[in-house]
């Protein structure tokens, strides 16, 4: 049986919560996508690696999220940041997995704020070579 989400408010953030493990696994979506575009791995991951706790979370505008204006990706990789000072644990490993756009903003954070988790993954990001305006 897959565990339930927990729906909460973090720095901020409306994030979809599932598991209980001391390893958290931050999960930022792409454009036109929201936290639930990540339930099927946070479920399977649940079940196939208790150890580990995801935090999927609605970037403002997107998903369940108000509609707040930013307009770049070195905004929201500071207040991910916050988010990720938030999620720490003193026992456990921090990973941030972007895809796509967020995999943009995840690694604009890791260019911006050094190493601020245990790990990085991100695919299919856009560029963040430059300064990116979308909204």
């Amino acid at each position: 049986m897959s565990p339930a989400a927990v729906e909460q408010i973090l720095a901020g953030f409306r994030v979809r919560r599932y598991g209980q493990g001391r390893h958290i696994a931050l999960l930022v979506h792409g454009a036109m996508l929201s936290a639930a575009s990540w339930e099927p791995f946070q479920k399977a991951l649940g079940v196939h690696a208790p150890s580990w706790t995801t935090v999927a979370v609605d970037l403002p505008g997107f998903g369940l999220a108000p509609d707040e204006p930013w307009d770049d990706y070195g905004e929201m990789a500071e207040r991910l940041a916050t988010l990720v000072s938030q999620l720490r644990t003193a026992s456990g490993k921090l990973v941030v997995v972007g895809h796509s756009m967020g995999g943009g903003i995840a690694l604009t954070m890791l260019r911006d704020r050094g190493k601020c988790s245990t790990g990085w993954l991100s695919w299919t990001a856009v560029s963040v070579s430059h300064r990116v305006k979308f909204r």
